[in-house]
């Protein structure tokens, strides 16, 4: 039997829509025994329809339940002979749906389909060429379900029949009698669509059933609008891109202003979008010395010259040296840098600017000299009595290479001021010579004088006037 199905029906029958209704009328092709070439041909001298209706009901994604009742005629005219009959038939039917999310997808434009069924045919002819009035029926076919509107469908189908018996066409020779459909119809489907969250997305279908979404996200909201659901936005209140999983990154260094310890700057994955302008290994924020490369144990400054302590904690940043000096060297190892000694080759005290300490021997033979050095009156010719405080002198020098001395000269007031001036300068050159015939080295020694600008005692006593005529030894380094 060949029936054209029309029904009305949704695009898909599905949980929403669990019962569908339909009509459907079409063609049957019968054969049996008094069909001498026994093919389905749909042809020969008469054709005959089927008509009828169909109550579908959903059973799974995969499964569908139908129950058909169809109203025409069956029969045949060929060589052997012939026979025409009114027939009702009930049909059961179970189709497996390809769109079932396994194989095709359940919103397919086309749903193709498989179904197996059975039931039971009433003929009503003349009994004298019908010999059986009630006969049951086995049955397979296939068919496509193509969408007209959310609700409507259109149906082909095409469905092989096996009688049980093989007297329908009063000829009882070889196989059964069997028949076939081509059919053709509308299928209506009832019910609601269930959308808890009212945004025009089925439940069944809704990713996101009870918050409001959207089609292209299958239900799901998009609260920042950046095309990435918010289930699947690593930050769904502010706009990113995919990237980042929908996150934001202000300074596109490629990581995301909520991990980005830096969002304001770009910097490096490695240090949560901090920069590492230098490229030493430590990012800005943490580096001491952020210009300038320098190592992980220092903080990012520079050990320029290796002593273990940064540049920037390093007094002498291009000399090693010591902890205890700050970074600088102490040669002499007297406690004072030898940036800040006097006398780097030799060593001295704190005191004295890393000089050795001045002995009282040296001290008392200054204070000697201030008086003992006495000169020809009006010249720079010393006195052979002042020849033993010299040589002491000369003697303390050669024992302290270290020491360098500066010989002033003075005078009293009596006189030009100008001829007091030279001669406190020719006395103190005067004493310098001496000492350098003594073999104390010439750059070891200065002299200058001064006058009668720098008076101890008053000038208008002859004792005063006796102590302001000196020499005075200053010991430098």
């Amino acid at each position: 039997m060949a029936t054209v199905f029309i029904a009305l029906t949704s695009i898909a029958q599905n949980s929403d829509f669990p019962v569908s209704i339909g009509i459907f009328g079409g063609p049957t092709d019968f054969i049996g025994d008094i069909d001498a070439h026994k093919t389905f041909d749909f042809g020969g001298e008469e054709t005959y329809f089927h008509f009828g209706a169909e109550l579908g009901l959903y059973v799974s994604p995969s499964f569908n339940f139908g129950i058909l009742f169809s109203t025409g005629q069956i029969g045949f005219k060929g060589d052997k002979g012939a026979f025409e009959s009114d027939m009702n038939s009930l049909d059961f039917q179970l189709k497996y749906k390809l769109n079932n999310g396994h194989i095709f997808n359940e919103k397919a434009k086309l749903a193709p389909y498989l179904l197996v069924g059975g039931g039971m045919t009433d003929l009503k002819g003349d009994t004298s060429v019908v010999l059986d009035n009630m006969v049951g029926q086995f049955e397979l076919g296939a068919g496509v379900n193509i969408p007209i509107s959310e609700r409507l469908s259109f149906d082909l189908r095409n469905t092989f029949k096996y009688l049980s018996s093989d007297n329908v066409d009063r000829l009882n020779q070889d196989l059964n009698d069997m028949y076939m459909t081509l059919t053709a119809g509308l299928k209506l489907n009832l019910g609601a669509k269930k959308d808890r969250d009212m945004d025009g997305i089925s439940d069944k279908d809704d990713a996101c059933p009870d918050v409001k979404g959207l089609v292209e996200f299958n239900g799901c909201p998009d609260s920042d609008r950046d095309g990435i659901a918010d289930a699947e936005d690593a930050c769904p209140d502010a706009a990113g891109d995919a990237s980042m999983m929908g996150c934001p990154d202000g300074d596109r260094d490629g990581v995301a202003d909520k991990d980005d310890a830096c969002p304001s700057e770009a910097g490096l994955t490695q240090f949560r979008g901090c920069p590492d302008t230098d490229g030493d290994g430590v990012m800005d924020k943490e580096d001491t010395c952020p210009d300038v490369a320098g190592t992980i144990e220092f903080n990012g400054c520079p050990d320029t010259d290796g002593d273990g302590i940064s540049d920037d904690l390093d007094r002498c940043p291009n000399a090693a040296g010591t902890e205890a000096m700050i970074g600088c060297p102490d040669e002499d190892g007297d406690g004072v840098a030898d940036r800040d000694d006097k006398c780097p080759d030799v060593a001295g005290i704190e005191a004295n600017k890393g000089c050795p300490e001045i002995t009282n021997e040296v001290k008392q033979i200054s204070t000697k000299a201030l008086q003992g050095i006495q000169f020809e009156s009006g010249k720079d010719i010393i006195k052979s009595s002042s020849n033993e405080i010299l040589n002491n002198v000369a003697d303390i020098m050669k024992e302290n290479p270290a020491y360098k001395l500066f010989i002033q000269g003075h005078a009293d007031s009596q006189g030009d001021d100008a001829m007091n001036q030279t001669l406190s300068d020719k006395r103190a050159a005067a004493v310098k010579a001496y000492l350098t015939n003594k073999a104390i080295d010439e750059a070891r020694m200065r002299s200058q004088g001064f006058g009668e600008s720098s008076p101890v005692a008053d000038n208008a006593t002859t004792e005063g006037r006796a102590k302001n005529r000196r020499v005075e030894f200053t010991v430098e380094f």
